[in-house]
């Protein structure tokens, strides 16, 4: 019996392996640009089915080079969905461990080329052969990011929080977003630093990935971090960490933003009130905690500070908000000495301060 079963899988085999070697032989038009049979031969083995191991090597290995060649994203896409599929079958990481050899190339482009192609596909098993090239020449080191960013494994972070002050802007970018993959402490720390980064691409991107952290451990350490940042015995205007707030897109973090830098509105220091009051101008959402009487109280008050630039923020702010209550306090920001205050105070976007506004100037 069991040797009847020997050649009924040896006469399959026999049969598959002359289908695929047909398949991958015919003359079908544009198939040097569609790859269609080969695409199809690749479905075939994601099939389990039984082949001669020279016909699998084949496909494997022209949809391997396929993968690290084709410019063209969706053919790169299908091929990755192939090895995913590849991964309950013989087959398995087949395709990765070609690309892994590869990555070892001496060439750059090729090193660059494989390292995407195995973020593209996911695999866990390439982790620990992206990592050292996180030391390669730039275009690699910044696929090598990106791929670790894509497979998303925790080995990762340790080596990626070492490069995220990569002396190429584009190396940073890339590991700030493959970092936005991981939600911790020690992410959020790190990421904390490039708020302060020497370029507004890097601020920008780190503000952006910080926004989207919704643990309240990593909200908690943030939220810290940009209150401390804004202390009282703050000599040097921290510029980039009020312009990082609007990048925070994530509703609870802005409002505890929102209620930490409040009652700063009323330090003695000016330059804490302007910088407060810029940074809650900055914020997009959070807006809700804005509404609250007291906040609107002390937002009033601010349109009535000694300083204009504080008065101007206020302003913004109120303006966003909307809020029925801060109409009068607007109004009378009409009649500031500061050009900039009168000009903010009567934007369209003072949605309030706009329907009393027109009546006065519209009506005989």
């Amino acid at each position: 019996m069991s040797q009847h079963n020997g050649r009924d899988d040896g006469y399959k085999q026999a049969i598959a392996t002359q289908m695929l070697t047909n398949l991958l032989q015919s003359d079908t038009p544009y198939e040097e640009h569609l790859h269609r049979n080969l695409l199809l031969a690749g479905q075939h083995l994601a099939d389990d089915l039984p082949v001669e191991t020279a016909v699998s090597n084949q496909i494997l290995d022209r949809l391997a080079g396929l993968m690290l060649e084709t410019p063209i994203e969706p053919l790169r896409k299908q091929i990755a969905s192939l090895a995913l599929k590849m991964d309950d079958t013989v087959y398995k990481d087949a395709i990765t461990c070609r690309l892994l050899v590869q990555l070892e190339d001496e060439s750059a482009k090729t090193r660059a080329g494989a390292a995407r192609a195995l973020g593209k596909i996911g695999s866990k098993r390439a982790v620990d052969d992206l990592l050292p090239h996180l030391e390669d020449e730039i275009q690699v080191r910044k696929n090598a990011a990106w791929a670790l960013g894509e497979i998303g494994d925790q080995r990762a972070i340790e080596g990626l929080l070492a490069h995220l002050g990569d002396e190429n802007v584009e190396v940073r970018r890339a590991v700030i977003s493959a970092l936005g993959e991981f939600e911790n402490k020690q992410v959020a720390e790190g990421l904390l630093i490039r708020l302060e980064d020497s370029h507004v691409y890097v601020r920008g991107d780190a503000a952006r990935v910080l926004g989207k952290f919704e643990s309240k451990e990593a909200i908690s350490i943030i939220v810290d971090h940009f209150l401390a940042r804004l202390k009282d015995n703050q000599e040097t205007e921290p510029r980039m960490i009020i312009q990082a707030l609007g990048k925070i897109d994530n509703e609870k973090m802005a409002s505890a933003l929102a209620k930490g830098l409040l009652p700063r509105l009323e330090c003695e220091k000016v330059q804490i009130r302007r910088w407060v009051a810029r940074g809650l101008a900055e914020l997009e959402t959070g807006l809700a905690t804005l509404k609250s009487e007291n906040a609107i109280k002390s937002l009033l008050v601010c349109l009535e500070d000694k300083d204009a630039c504080v008065r101007q923020s206020a302003a913004v702010i109120l303006g966003k908000v909307g809020d029925e209550r801060a109409v009068n306090g607007l109004l009378a920001c009409l009649e500031d000495d500061d050009e900039s205050a009168r000009r903010i105070a009567a934007l369209p976007g003072t949605s309030a301060v706009a329907r009393e506004i027109q009546p006065r100037q519209y009506s005989p």
